[in-house]
């Protein structure tokens, strides 16, 4: 089975978040805090358990008023977190969910307050054993001074950037991909 990181970072009023504080703060002891136990225990009826498949990697942070957790969850971002807005209403729920051996990498951060990321790249140049996977940018600065020194290439502007023909760095002895950040689940954060 693919197990996905999962960042989430939960946000609403102080009573709610109080409640999954408290039922966090019970689990956080266990050795696998599992996902769909943490929603039971703040009595949410999960109609489709197979959709909750992870575990909480303690420690949870509570501070700046919100409260951040680090999941492993099967195959990306499972429902844990509409199954708390299904019983908070008031929650914003960001996530951030990866899984570089699938080329999985998707938040709901589409104002990035939370998650900058934008844009995850790979490079592998076997010739020179110079492998570079799942590498993170958060600007398009940062990503086209990467791209520019991987492909030995003035890549400047957004223009230039949709000039490279990526297939031209594909061969046996070489890879390159470079792909936005995908967005979904916004429904979690209204």
């Amino acid at each position: 089975m693919n197990w996905s990181n999962t960042n989430y970072v939960i946000e609403g009023n102080s009573n709610d978040l109080e409640e999954i504080k408290n039922v966090l703060d019970e689990v956080s002891s266990l050795k696998w805090p599992i996902l769909i136990d943490i929603l039971k225990k703040l009595n949410i009826n999960v109609e489709r358990s197979n959709s909750v498949k992870g575990y909480l990697i303690p420690p949870v942070d509570y501070s700046d008023g919100v409260i951040k957790l680090f999941a492993r969850e099967a195959w990306g971002v499972s429902d844990f977190a509409d199954y708390l807005k299904e019983k908070y209403p008031s929650l914003k729920c960001y996530f951030e969910s990866y899984d570089f051996s699938i080329g999985l990498f998707e938040t709901n951060d589409i104002n990035h307050k939370y998650f900058k990321n934008i844009y995850v790249a790979n490079y592998a140049d076997y010739e020179k054993k110079d492998y570079e996977d799942a590498v993170l940018f958060t600007s398009e600065e940062s990503l086209f001074k990467w791209l520019s020194e991987k492909i030995n290439k003035e890549i400047k502007t957004k223009e230039d950037f949709e000039k490279i023909d990526f297939s031209s760095y594909n061969d046996y002895n070489h890879s390159l991909s470079v792909e936005p950040i995908r967005y979904f689940n916004s429904n979690l954060l209204d």
